[in-house]
Formats: structure tokens, sequence, C-alpha cells
């Protein structure tokens, strides 16, 4: 099945490592495709149909989505997908623990929560017109903290990867022109800077980051504008 590659997040990778989750083209329409990653083969999962960017839930049982507008999830077996809510655009969205999913991406908004059963939508951060903010996108949920990474952007560029404190509501810029945060582990920060993929030490805890960035890949954003460079990865390290 060809891969079809939107603009923001077209796979993930189950939290166990042991499959991914992609967006396919078919017919002139897309649909989420699953793959062990011990074996060749893949299937469609049933009810995707129109589907973006896709996320998996916290235990690796769901997936979530975006189609037709709305923000949506289904078992990662397939079947009839729920409705969570509505939405004007894609979005780029992360899944808590508590079942509650946090997505942004949206222009002229800042980031929003909700639970993965639906109900009523709650902003969590809102733009700075000052700094001239377009958007809040790319979250991050850290896990076993209260936070959840994330990046602003304005109408040319990337402003920062910022940190966002669930619990206090403390909000700190982590690095300055940097996108598509996300968090190892092992205590590194991966981002997008400038197109290439980088890496560096951070404790959650401290909020503290280290001084010297490493380059995992070089020159990995692509040359149409529209897209931005994509990548994932498991808990355990895949």
């Amino acid at each position: 099945i060809p891969f079809y590659r939107s603009v923001n997040h077209s796979f993930d990778i189950s939290p166990d490592g042991n499959m991914i989750v992609y967006v396919g083209k078919t017919n002139n329409a897309t649909s989420l495709f699953r793959r062990p990653l011990n074996a060749n083969s893949y299937e469609l999962i049933p009810g995707t149909e129109h589907a973006e960017n896709p996320f998996f839930s916290y235990d690796g049982k769901w997936i979530g989505f975006y189609s037709k507008n709305a923000l949506r999830k289904v078992p990662v077996t397939g079947g009839q997908s729920s409705l969570l809510c509505f939405l004007k655009e894609s979005t780029t969205c992360t899944w808590l623990p508590n079942d509650s999913i946090i997505f942004g991406g949206n222009q002229m908004e800042g980031l929003k929560i909700i639970h993965s059963s639906g109900g009523v939508e709650r902003v969590l951060t809102r733009l700075n017109w000052e700094k001239e903010e377009l958007m809040h996108s790319y979250p991050y949920y850290i896990h076993g903290t209260d936070k959840v990474l994330y990046a602003i952007s304005s109408v040319a560029e990337y402003i920062s990867v910022n940190v966002l404190d669930l619990k206090t509501g403390e909000d700190k810029v982590l690095i300055k022109n940097a996108s598509n945060p996300k968090y190892f582990q092992n205590g590194y920060l991966l981002y997008d800077y400038q197109g290439s993929l980088y890496s560096n030490t951070y404790d959650p805890e401290t909020n503290t980051i280290g001084e010297e960035p490493t380059l995992i890949i070089n020159n990995a954003k692509e040359n149409n504008p529209r897209y931005n460079m994509q990548y994932t990865f498991s808990q355990e390290g895949t």
C-alpha cells in the first residue's frame, strides 16, 4: 500500500516498539494500516477512512487520528471509530496515562486537552500576540511526570520548544528556534532544529538542558516547505 505523506505526522510506533501504524492511500482516499516490525505484512485498520496524523494510546490498545474535520479514535484491531471532538484542521496529539489527549497545531490556537471518551475540551495554553505566535503544536507527554513538551511557531518560523507543567501551569522555554520535541526515558530530549534532528541531555525534574547538543540526522527536512521532518520512537528505544 503506498505510503501517504501528510503534513504533520504520517506514522507512529506502539509503546512496546512492536508495531507501526501509518497512513496509506488507495482509491484516492487515505486509511490507516498496521504493520508488525517483525514481519513484512500489513493490514488495513477498518474504520479509519480519510485518516491523518495517527497516534497510539498510552497503553497501545487504541489509535487516535484526525479525519473529516474531527479527532477520532479506533481500536488497534479496527472497528467503528468514536468521535471525540470537531476540529477545523488537522492536528498533532499526545495520549496521557489518565486517558486524556492533548492536541495542538490549529492556527491561532494554543494547546487543548480532552478526555479520550469525548466531552468538553479545555484550553491549556494561549498564544502570545506580542511575540507574533501563530500556533502551539507537537505536544509530547513526558512519561512519569506531569509535564508536556510542545513547539511554538510564528508566521515565518518556529520560535521555541517549551515545557508545560500540567499541575502548576508553569511554562518554560527550553530551546529557541526548534520544533517537534520528544523525550526519551534515558534522559535525552530530541528535536528538529532547522531541518536536522538533534538530541541533548534533559532533566524533567529540574527543567535543565545540556549545553552541547548532538546531531543525529543531518538535513532531514524535505524540499517541500509544507512538510516538516517526521520521526518517532518507542520508549524501549526503537
